[in-house]
């Protein structure tokens, strides 16, 4: 148990809750327990999907801990902006499949934290912000492009205000939005679809999608291919075909 998280694992899954009241503002320290954990996750084989919560009520995440913008400076920053990123990129990087419940507001760090996940669900009370502007910093751009349009991005950005789970679910960014009472059953839902996958297969599948959402068609298509040779030479590659063909739930052996 560190200052911000907390890791329990039913089965094949693993749960990383952040608990930090009031809101689970993240310190430095916080962006570190966020590195060590999903590098750790992603290298452990025997976890098949993660499922990132809270355990605050009203709070999913609600950005970075603001007395740390009092000490930031031009030039001191940067080294502060290397470990959020690499935080970020620790969850967008996970060698497995990460799923987001978010259960209420997701601000600044928070959404980014939601956006760098695979799949998001979302209680009914949940909301999604960008409020950085409202104290002096700027953030969560490239993070929003990948939940909402150009231009319902840029007025979240500009206003500062937050906008409800239900209005960015009518833009696929969001799995399902549920009554608060049913979010973590959602997300094991999703998770152990996914654990029932062949993981080996499962985690090129990650790495594939990580390394061509950036890419033209072209070049995208063309290491999908590659990508998709390295599944079919996987042991259970054959044994999914040899189920298939005689009916039965596959066994697989993660090679």
């Amino acid at each position: 148990m560190g200052e911000l998280i907390t890791v329990e694992r039913q089965g094949n899954i693993a749960i990383v809750t952040m608990n930090r009241p009031p809101v689970n503002a993240v310190t430095p320290g916080g962006f570190q327990e966020i590195i060590d954990t999903f590098d750790g996750l992603g290298a452990d084989l025997s976890v098949y999907a993660v499922i990132l919560r809270s355990g605050i009520e009203k709070a999913f995440c609600g950005g970075n801990e603001v007395k740390e913008f009092k000490s930031m400076t031009p030039e001191g920053g940067h080294i502060r902006h290397r470990l959020i990123r690499n935080a970020f990129f620790a969850v967008y990087d996970c060698a497995i499949p990460v799923i987001a419940a978010v259960n209420s507001h997701a601000m600044g760090t928070g959404l980014g934290l939601a956006a760098c996940c695979d799949i998001i669900v979302a209680s009914e009370n949940a909301k999604f912000g960008a409020p950085e502007i409202k104290v002096g910093v700027l953030g969560c751009v490239k993070f929003l492009k990948r939940l909402a349009p150009e231009m319902v991005m840029r007025r979240m950005l500009l206003s500062g205000k937050a906008v409800p789970a239900a209005e960015l679910a009518q833009w696929g960014a969001i799995a399902k939005v549920v009554p608060p009472e049913q979010l973590m059953d959602a997300a094991m839902e999703i998770a152990r679809e996914i654990a029932e996958k062949s993981p080996a297969t499962v985690r090129l599948a990650k790495e594939l999608f990580n390394r061509v959402e950036y890419l033209d068609m072209k070049q995208g298509f063309e290491i999908e291919n590659m990508y998709s040779r390295r599944a079919g030479g996987l042991e259970d590659a054959k044994e999914a075909q040899r189920a298939f063909l005689e009916k039965r739930k596959p066994q697989f052996k993660g090679r």
